[in-house]
């Protein structure tokens, strides 16, 4: 075997290595985008009043797309008990707060709707 084949399989060799990565990198994008999209929201808002209207809107980092009564977000950009105010401020009175696994009380969302 020459030098010149064994350069040559050594070309083929890296660029199956370099193609193999870019695929498995894809592949992974891929699917880490898919579980993002397959997770539930982390912010879930039940408004007293439903909008008149669809409105989606970022919301001190996080965005908020909201129908009717009800408003989610799938980041959780600031803490709770602050996104809580900012929400009710931007969309209206908050009926229910739900940040994760933690649901607002009675009382909490009065201080949400008073500020």
């Amino acid at each position: 075997m020459t030098l010149s084949h064994v350069t040559s399989r050594l070309g083929l060799f890296a660029g199956a290595i370099a193609f193999t990565s870019i695929l498995g990198t894809s592949i992974l994008g891929t699917a880490a985008l898919q579980a993002q999209a397959a997770k539930a929201p982390y912010y879930q808002v039940e408004l007293n009043q439903a909008l008149s209207s669809p409105k989606n809107k970022m919301v001190k980092g996080s965005f908020f797309r909201c129908a009717g009564n009800t408003c989610i977000s799938n980041s959780d950009s600031a803490s709770a008990k602050n996104m809580c105010v900012w929400v009710a401020r931007e969309f209206g009175e908050v009926k229910s707060f739900q940040a994760g696994k933690r649901t607002f009380t009675v009382d909490e969302l009065a201080k949400c709707n008073k500020k």
